[in-house]
């Protein structure tokens, strides 16, 4: 039996790819950091081990042959510090206990940002170059992936990069806009017009195991729904099946990006601990026509969406 540790395992990825590779037969390993999580692990039918990614050498973790690291800060309000910790250091820190430990795979999942460059762009693929970016998510993501492909001639790298997470077990994202749209805080920016793609989390946990039987190494893949449809759409139908309608309310998109530029440049300044409620990152996104190219992973993953939007959404847990 293969054995697997995940980190961030109660995170929405991280706990799914646990409940995903037990009932595969692997045996399954979740790196977490409050020991409150530690039943949730369990239910899942994984093994709970309590740590964090900061100091893995203080958390006695399993040597296994596969490593799928899903950790990451993202979502949360925060400083930067709080990014640079986890995003990088975590990831140098998860990087160096696999090459010590001669771990056979090392699978990171990562993030389209990292080529986001706030401007609209179309069928974007991995050729692309990292853009400097002000946007702090972005950049930290940058650096892990440099920090995985750097050990990619020590041990095997798989790095995939999924475009919009969605689906059972979602707590970033989703419950964020729910709340915002019930407190009428929310507003489409130029109307919810521009494009995007989605991944549902049953079709990364696919592309995530198709990597496992992968051989080469240091190769870094999109990942999506392989559909296209505005962000508008896509929030609205999914948000219909929650009972929730969206409001028709817009801004413009350049009041937007002004606005959140102001706003969280003041929270930092002040130290303010809240949400803002809009920040520099979230306005681009919702702002932005950017599409990604997966022919990639279909080629050499062998990768093909295991269910559509249309009919994740006519699950009751979509």
């Amino acid at each position: 039996m293969q054995s697997i540790l995940i980190t961030g395992a109660a995170g929405f990825v991280g706990l799914a790819c646990v409940k995903y590779f037990v009932q595969k037969g692997y045996k399954v390993y979740g790196l977490h950091r409050q020991a409150s999580q530690s039943p949730i692990i369990s239910q899942a039918g994984g093994i709970p081990v309590l740590g964090n990614i900061l100091s893995p050498g203080q958390s006695r973790l399993p040597v296994t042959d596969i490593i799928i690291h899903a950790a990451a800060h993202l979502g949360k309000w925060s400083h930067n510090r709080e990014y640079i910790e986890v995003n990088i250091n975590g990831t140098q820190n998860i990087i160096d206990f696999a090459t010590a430990n001669h771990i056979k795979k090392f699978i990171h999942i990562s993030t389209e940002a990292v080529v986001f460059n706030g401007k609209h762009q179309l069928n974007v693929n991995e050729k692309a170059p990292f853009p400097q970016t002000g946007y702090i998510y972005a950049a930290t993501k940058q650096q892990a992936e440099n920090i995985v492909n750097n050990a990619s001639d020590t041990i095997q790298t798989i790095i995939l990069r999924p475009r919009i997470i969605w689906g059972p077990g979602d707590r970033t994202l989703l419950p964020l806009l729910i709340d915002a749209v019930k407190q009428k805080k929310f507003m489409w920016i130029n109307h919810g017009t521009n494009l995007v793609n989605t991944t549902h989390i049953y079709n990364l946990l696919h592309a995530i195991e198709l990597s496992l039987n992968y051989t080469k190494t240091g190769e870094t893949f999109f990942i999506h729904d392989d559909e296209t449809l505005s962000i508008k759409e896509f929030y609205s139908r999914l948000l219909e099946k929650k009972n929730i309608k969206t409001p028709a309310r817009s801004i413009p998109r350049s009041l937007a990006i002004a606005a959140a530029w102001i706003i969280e440049n003041t929270w930092q300044k002040l130290n303010i601990q809240s949400r803002p409620p809009i920040t520099r990152f979230g306005a681009a996104v919702f702002s932005t026509n950017f599409t990604i190219d997966i022919q990639k992973a279909k080629s050499e993953l062998g990768y093909k969406p295991v269910i559509s939007i249309s009919q994740a959404l006519q699950k009751a847990d979509c």
